[in-house]
């Protein structure tokens, strides 16, 4: 899923160049965020709209919001109205289809969101610095296909080796799969299946060309450790509520605007912490806390050069953490 922020401009006078709002700073946008469209895949857009403060920005609920990308002679290729997940935190999505998608020729558009009310009148939304409406969207080539053209590893075949860890003492076993050349594409997915999953498991490139089997030519795209809650730092979770972390209860109050805290109840309240999801929703440092050891699937795609990749997991000796398969597509 693709997150971006965009912003409502007050219908009011201000000077951008300094930051102002009636002589007060308000917090301007830092960036334009842009989308890539995948084709193959469903594509789903979700927006969060905020206001100066980058606090939640409630809309009539008698306006609608349309995404629109538009080509370089100005035809309008995608018009599509927004779905509402949560209007009172301000989150909005759209979902591309790839069979929408296998319409259009690939290239970069313009694209922009716009806030329609019950009149028609029409006010855009903005994306980034200087208050711009549009940002760029990007229709890609079939490249992130997991079924028809990846290479599939099998968790039998991962070479296996068992050690000690020098900081707790345990006894660790570690297993890492054979290398899988990356220099297709700068584009990677990997899709893990994990049974009764407690460990860690990590996604390592290299750029040597002949890479050893050590750690030394080695580097960690991304690292995913998953623990048991019981296990978890009091300070970093609320043990009283096993749902969401502090933090991610601490985000949900700040995206609330004020006027409508002072208004909701406590029962409205915890119904939305408990819809909330948010990036580090039961995260804390990089770690996964689970009720129970994770079976399922998971999936994750990077950006990078580099000329080979491997996966490793660890986990505690005679654990039965095991990944059955991995997939890999470059």
């Amino acid at each position: 899923m693709i997150r971006i922020n965009l912003y409502k401009k007050d219908k009011i006078d201000m000077n951008l160049l300094i930051g102002t709002y009636n002589k007060e700073k308000f917090s301007l946008p830092f960036y334009n965020t842009n989308i890539e469209l995948w084709k193959g895949v469903d594509n789903t857009i979700e927006f969060s709209i905020r206001n100066h403060d980058r606090k939640a920005e409630i809309l009539p609920a008698t306006s609608k919001l349309v995404f629109t990308a538009i080509n370089n002679k100005l035809q309008q290729i995608i018009k599509k109205d927004i779905d509402v997940v949560n209007a009172n935190l301000g989150r909005y999505s759209v979902t591309i289809t790839k069979d929408e998608l296998n319409d259009y020729d690939d290239g970069i558009f313009v694209g922009h969101v716009s806030v329609i009310d019950e009149n028609g009148n029409e006010d855009l939304l903005y994306s980034g610095v200087d208050w711009i409406p549009n940002f760029d969207v990007e229709i890609k080539p079939n490249k992130l296909d997991l079924i028809a053209e990846s290479i599939k590893l099998s968790g039998d075949t991962f070479n296996k080796e068992i050690y000690q860890d020098p900081e707790t003492g345990k006894q660790m076993e570690r297993f890492t799969s054979s290398i899988m050349e990356s220099n297709v594409t700068e584009y990677h997915t990997f899709l893990a299946k994990l049974k009764d999953f407690i460990g860690t498991i990590k996604f390592q490139g290299s750029c040597v060309d002949t890479p050893n089997h050590g750690d030394s030519d080695w580097f960690d795209i991304d690292i995913k450790e998953y623990k048991l809650k019981d296990n978890m730092d009091s300070e970093s979770y609320d043990k009283e509520d096993k749902k969401h972390c502090k933090k991610c209860k601490k985000d949900v109050l700040n995206d609330i605007p004020d006027e409508v805290l002072n208004d909701i109840s406590d029962e409205m309240l915890d119904d939305l912490i408990e819809d909330y999801e948010c990036d580090c929703c039961c995260k804390v440092d990089g770690t996964i806390f689970v009720d129970e050891p994770f079976n399922g699937t998971i999936t994750d795609a990077y950006k990078l050069n580099c000329l080979w990749v491997r996966v490793q997991y660890i986990r505690e000796y005679e654990n039965p953490a095991t990944i059955d398969e991995i997939y890999y597509r470059n």
